[in-house]
């Protein structure tokens, strides 16, 4: 499982774990469009993404930029 939150836990910090009662959450289930909406809010994420996971941003890049070319 891929944590992208563990650089801003610390010592003392509460976790709670409450997933979604669905197949894919504990899954390895990637979709590239998607992340590329959560990086656009936090780029430094994109330094967290997995290799095999590479192809698939590639893919998705050019649906998400005219999604977002679309908001205006």
């Amino acid at each position: 499982m891929q944590l992208f939150s563990k650089d801003a836990l610390g010592e003392g910090d509460i976790v709670v774990f409450a997933p979604e009662i669905n197949e894919q959450t504990l899954s390895r289930y990637f979709n590239g469009e998607l992340m590329w909406q959560a990086v656009d809010s936090n780029p430094h994420m994109l330094f967290r993404i997995r290799t095999d996971n590479y192809t698939d941003m590639a893919a998705t890049f050019c649906e998400f930029v005219q999604s977002k070319l679309s908001y205006q």
